[in-house]
């Protein structure tokens, strides 16, 4: 990637029932932090990154590949983005084990590492309902870290 280009480049304005903000973000850092108040856009705007949400107007580029552009009618659909996602509110299917739930992913790959940082490998077995909520927190991430994927959100 050259100097001048950017590795995030996202124009929007987003709208959510009374709610509206217009977000201008150019980077071309490798980590972006997202912070802000309660209620200023910052899920609503993940939602947008991952395409699962299509209200936001404007651009969004991603290592120079566009994925939205509602002036040109783009939009990449949420699959074709290779992009992992660690929700706050963890998403498991309470009917697989924690390996399975870590195997989810289409893309996914199980990684004995990840496995061992994240402390589960005596866990394996288990099921969401007889987890712990920071167990429940680390398969999630576990999850998103074994997809392979182009960003982790």
């Amino acid at each position: 990637m050259a100097l001048n280009e950017k590795l995030f480049e996202i124009h929007v304005d987003l709208t959510w029932g009374e709610f509206s903000q217009r977000i201008d973000i150019s980077s071309n850092q490798t980590r972006l932090g997202l912070m802000g108040p309660t209620g200023c856009g910052k899920t609503t705007l993940v939602k947008e990154l991952l395409g699962i949400s299509q209200r936001a107007k404007g651009q969004i580029c991603f290592q120079q590949r566009t994925l939205l552009d509602s002036d040109q009618k783009i939009f990449v659909d949420p699959w074709l983005r290779s992009f992992a996602y660690a929700p706050q509110d963890f998403q498991l299917m309470p009917h697989m084990s924690v390996k399975e739930n870590i195997l989810f992913a289409d893309q996914s790959r199980f990684n004995d590492d990840v496995v061992q940082e994240l402390g589960l490998k005596k866990i394996l077995g288990r099921f969401p309902g007889h987890l712990s909520g920071g167990e429940k927190q680390r398969v999630a991430l576990a999850r998103a870290l074994c997809q392979t994927s182009r960003l982790l959100i």
